[in-house]
């Protein structure tokens, strides 16, 4: 998908990507969950960590219902989900967990999910999710159970304030 006519170079060993959108002015938007961290190099491992922890879209497949003159019925159709605290809840222990367990550095033993002040996010005072995530990263192995798990929320900083008080004048 793409906002208008838009060249792009390919090597010999790409494919041309395939974007389909009913019309060029109604481009679908999705939500994801972006996870990073800071860049670090893990001595335990002897390699550079990049921070990169994932990025994962909030859709779902749904079988189409009827058929139109761009698909046949029953073909897969990516849906957006609405993001509610129940789809961040899920999306944090089925793709976040398993990628911090995946790929952080053995070093550190401090993992701080941060997050904004939206409605749908989690409650820094949930214990409950805590304490699914420390269980989850102790049955992957035992020796996550010396790791410390915050969740907290994201302060604002002086810059972003100040835009917010510029909008109210």
């Amino acid at each position: 998908m793409g906002k208008g006519p838009r060249g792009f170079y390919l090597t010999p060993s790409e494919d041309v990507p395939e974007r389909r959108t009913q019309n060029k002015r109604f481009i679908g938007q999705v939500m994801v969950l972006a996870a990073v961290a800071r860049p670090r190099f893990d001595r335990q491992s002897n390699q550079h960590f990049d921070g990169k922890l994932g990025i994962w879209p909030f859709v779902t497949q749904v079988a189409a219902a009827r058929s139109s003159k761009n698909r046949p019925a029953g073909t897969l159709e990516t849906k957006c989900v609405n993001v509610d605290r129940a789809a961040y809840r899920d999306m944090l222990m089925k793709k976040l967990i398993p990628a911090i367990v995946a790929k952080w550095p053995r070093d550190t033993k401090r993992i701080r999910l941060q997050q904004d002040n939206a409605s749908a996010h989690v409650a820094p005072g949930s214990f409950v999710l805590v304490g699914t995530i420390i269980r989850f990263l102790i049955s992957g192995s035992p020796a996550w159970a010396n790791y410390l798990v915050n969740l907290n929320f994201r302060m604002l900083s002086l810059h972003e304030v100040q835009l917010s008080d510029l909008g109210q004048i």
